[in-house]
């Protein structure tokens, strides 16, 4: 039995932030699917300002309507911040009326008056978490009691992982299950711009990469996808570097992403002499076609929301990779089955592990397979389906029932990891709440 049509629902994404990233790279790719192939009317709400200027000319490109969302959000939720975003938030809803709302907050800390105003006003809402670390920084204590306070009635709020969904109910103390979850795949921008989408063959990528960069043939490329951060562990990483730099002449190190590190990584670089094999390459929304290039992926990070994009990407494109040994990540990959795990910090951990890719070709070969088939398991459909299945259950409407999405189970239980229990996880400060 098929279901009704569903009529035309008015959804308004907000991304509470002052940059761009996977967080916001997938929502945006869920409002283009929801609006292109589900026929919803999706408007953009964001702080229309330099640093978010990627991100509206992405939603131009894509046909999404921006609207300003009046008020910045490169500072931590206080009570005066709070108050500002829920008038801004109020005056977004009166005038352009959504039937819905999907929050993707990047950081639980920055945004919650835009849940609440959403709240106040009974409009259905969805709020999606993306980067939670284990040691919650919260420089206004309040902050917990706002989001107790917040009535989830008309909300679903969703983590990119269950481990993160765990460490929110702690962070905030709400109740055991107050926060769904399921993981996110490799989308990132390649639904967004043709130049993600479109990729040369490996020979073709790597030639091109090796010239961009005037590097020799023989050079074996290891790959870093991350904000330039303390969050992401390039400190630990540099030292790394320079040792797996002396021991093998033909590696270059490419380190894809921008931040607050920028200006110090590459002083750093300069003084232990690797400027010539440490390449910053700034933001490449080409990212895919570096990848693809490349021989090795490399991810050093402290803490994740969930499973990284840029390893889940990695993994499709079949670079054998090392990894953190974190939470969310280990709900995804196990070691030694489709990446490797490094302790978080750990240079020389990062070291060896890296050394058993370099050194050994049947090990990558085996990896290589393996996260290719696991990378699989997190299709972007099924993240549209899930996100949509839950825009149902707000809404009383049957948009996850499209034909576009008839091959998936928008609730499929993604098969689990076969791993040992996690080791210790450093407490690690929620650096990225302090940026900027």
């Amino acid at each position: 039995m098929q279901p009704e049509a569903c009529s035309e629902t008015r959804l308004l994404l907000v991304l509470p932030t002052d940059g761009h990233g996977g967080c916001e790279y997938n929502a945006l790719s869920f409002a283009k699917f929801a609006a292109e192939v589900i026929g919803l009317r999706v408007a953009l709400a964001l702080p229309l300002h330099s640093r978010t200027a990627f991100l509206q000319e992405i939603a131009c490109r894509n046909g999404i309507e921006c609207l300003d969302l009046g008020t910045h959000l490169d500072q931590d939720d206080d009570q005066a911040r709070l108050e500002v975003q829920q008038r801004c938030m109020r005056s977004l809803l009166a005038r352009w009326q959504p039937d819905a709302v999907f929050v993707a907050m990047p950081w639980p800390a920055r945004g919650g008056g835009i849940a609440a105003a959403c709240a106040i006003a009974d409009v259905p809402c969805l709020v999606k978490f993306a980067l939670v670390s284990e040691e919650l920084y919260l420089p206004w204590p309040q902050l917990k009691r706002f989001w107790q306070e917040i009535s989830p009635s008309r909300q679903i709020r969703f983590a990119n992982s269950n481990w993160s969904a765990r460490l929110l109910e702690r962070h905030f103390a709400l109740p055991a299950g107050a926060i769904d979850a399921f993981h996110v795949g490799p989308i990132g921008l390649r639904d967004l711009l043709p130049t993600a989408r479109h990729l040369e063959d490996r020979a073709v990528c790597r030639a091109g990469v090796l010239a961009e960069f005037g590097l020799p043939g023989e050079s074996v490329l290891v790959t870093t996808i991350g904000r330039l951060s303390e969050q992401k562990g390039y400190p630990a990483w540099l030292k790394a570097a320079a040792r797996l730099a002396q021991r093998y002449p033909d590696l270059v190190f490419l380190w894809v992403g921008d931040g607050e590190l920028r200006e110090a990584l590459a002083a750093r670089i300069r003084g232990v002499g690797l400027s010539a094999r440490i390449v910053l390459t700034g933001f490449r929304p080409d990212a895919r076609r570096l990848l693809r290039a490349s021989d090795v992926f490399v991810l050093p990070t402290l803490f994740e929301g969930g499973c990284s994009q840029a390893l889940l990407e990695a993994m499709e494109e079949g670079v054998p990779a090392v990894v953190s040994r974190i939470g969310a990540m280990e709900e995804v990959v196990g070691d030694g089955e489709h990446v490797l795990l490094a302790r978080p910090g750990d240079a020389g951990d990062l070291v060896r592990q890296t050394r058993r890719l370099i050194e050994d070709a049947d090990l990558r070969s085996r990896l290589r397979e393996a996260a290719r088939r696991r990378a699989a398991c997190f299709s972007r459909d099924l993240m549209f389906a899930r996100t949509l299945s839950r825009l149902d259950r707000l809404l009383g409407t049957c948009h996850a029932a499209h034909a576009a999405l008839a091959h998936v189970d928008p609730e499929a239980a993604v098969p689990r990891v076969s791993r040992p229990p996690p080791g210790p996880i450093a407490k690690i400060r929620d650096i990225l709440l302090r940026q900027h």
